[in-house]
């Protein structure tokens, strides 16, 4: 994923502040999944049932 290639190649991203890493990719990743349920729910899908 392209963040977390950028991410992993700041230089501010270590072993002794990893949690920074976390932080901001967790954010990242909650804008992406709030765009991406939106979405979801505009279009009308729904996930298939199963079994």
């Amino acid at each position: 994923m392209i963040i977390e290639s950028a991410l992993a190649d700041t230089p501010f991203i270590d072993d002794m502040n990893a949690d920074a890493y976390y932080d901001i990719k967790d954010a990242i990743f909650d804008i992406i999944m709030d765009g991406a349920n939106d979405w979801v729910r505009q279009a009308g899908c729904s996930e298939p049932r199963s079994g």
